[in-house]
């Protein structure tokens, strides 16, 4: 059928379901770092699991590259102080 798997560990918290469950692109980033940076998938199973699972055009960290870092801790920055710090 020609299927490609892409894995994540049991991370114990919602950095995972997060990612999964979709939402805003900007959430799912979020999740992507944590779960990069904390060593519990890679970039390319995470930006693969977004393409090919949910059909976006690129993956979310993919994307940040494309973006720039810069723009992204900015938009966390503004979310952070208008809405919620703890969650951004």
């Amino acid at each position: 059928m020609g299927t490609t798997r892409s894995t994540f560990p049991s991370t114990g918290d919602r950095s995972r379901r997060r990612l999964l469950e979709g939402g805003s692109i900007f959430m799912a980033m979020l999740a992507a770092f944590i779960l990069c940076g904390g060593h519990f998938a890679s970039a390319a199973d995470i930006d693969a699991a977004m393409t090919l699972g949910y059909r976006h055009p690129m993956g979310p960290l993919k994307l940040t590259d494309l973006v720039g870092l810069d723009v992204r801790l900015a938009i966390a920055e503004t979310l952070a102080s208008e809405i919620d710090p703890v969650r951004f």
